[in-house]
């Protein structure tokens, strides 16, 4: 169900950052697990990016992705399939995803994401089920700062609104699964995008 002309804030709970929060930045996906010693992710700044937000109720696996209007939907969906396949090879799995944009999003991206969703199509032995879409407006008192984001608990696969202050992120060492840059659209010579 689409809730339009709605701050995210006022569809989601609100959390604010702490020590069992990893974020994925700008134009990244990350994975992790309920046992993962950071079993939520999130990310700010959906102003025109779209967030893609997945969770497999039997592993307690998770992923959180970051579309940048730059970014190849369809090389970055391939992308992730391969890595939960490498990071995770001994269980199958199958997600529940939902597309969180603002209605300034990217529109040939979000068309892309969600007609790939829909087709169902495996990424290795992953799939991906589309089934929730959660618009949302800015919130203006917020315009200035990173703005409302979305964070996903592998615990319970709960959405949450991810609020912070500051665009500075902050990502544990020596975990690498939570920040793979996604695949940039191809260009032309002339420097103009390739669709």
């Amino acid at each position: 169900m689409i809730n339009r002309h709605r701050k995210l804030s006022d569809q989601l709970p609100v959390k604010t950052p702490d020590a069992f929060t990893v974020e994925v930045r700008q134009g990244n996906l990350g994975m992790t697990y309920a046992e993962d010693r950071c079993p939520v992710l999130a990310t700010v700044g959906l102003f025109t990016c779209i967030g893609l937000a997945g969770y497999d109720k039997e592993t307690r696996l998770s992923f959180l992705m970051h579309i940048q209007p730059s970014n190849d939907v369809g090389r970055g969906l391939k992308l992730l399939g391969d890595e939960l396949e490498a990071t995770y090879p001994f269980v199958r799995k199958q997600f529940e995803t939902r597309i969180i944009s603002s209605l300034y999003r990217e529109v040939s991206n979000f068309r892309e994401l969600e007609e790939a969703l829909r087709s169902k199509e495996k990424y290795g032995t992953v799939r991906l089920k589309l089934v929730d879409m959660i618009e949302f407006v800015l919130d203006e008192r917020r315009m200035e700062k990173p703005g409302e984001g979305v964070a996903i608990d592998s615990n319970t696969g709960y959405l949450f609104t991810y609020l912070k202050e500051t665009s500075d992120s902050f990502v544990p060492p020596g975990m690498p699964h939570h920040n793979r840059p996604l695949p940039e659209k191809e260009r032309w010579a002339d420097g103009t995008k390739k669709y």
